[in-house]
C-alpha cells in the first residue's frame, strides 16, 4: 500500500528551485562558465545560484565570499 502525499504551494516551489539550480550549475560546469575542479577559480562549490535574468534567461551566479556576479 503506498502513503498519498499532498504537498502545499511553498513545497512545491522550494523543489522546482533546487532542480533548477541544480541544471542551471549542470548547465554552466557543461559550457564552462563554471567549474568542477576545485582549485579553479570558477570552482561552482564556490558560487551560489541567483535566478536567470529576464530578458537573456541566463542563469545568474553570485561568488559567496566577494559577492560579485560571474560574468
Amino acid at each position: 500500500m503506498t502513503e498519498e502525499i499532498t504537498l502545499d504551494a511553498e513545497s512545491v516551489a522550494h523543489m522546482k528551485a533546487v532542480s533548477d539550480s541544480g541544471r542551471a550549475f549542470g548547465k554552466a560546469i557543461d559550457e564552462g562558465r563554471l567549474s568542477d575542479d576545485e582549485d579553479a577559480p570558477n570552482y561552482a562549490g564556490n558560487f551560489m545560484f541567483m535566478g536567470y535574468q529576464g530578458v537573456t534567461g541566463k542563469a545568474l551566479f553570485k561568488h559567496i565570499d566577494s559577492r560579485q556576479y560571474l560574468d
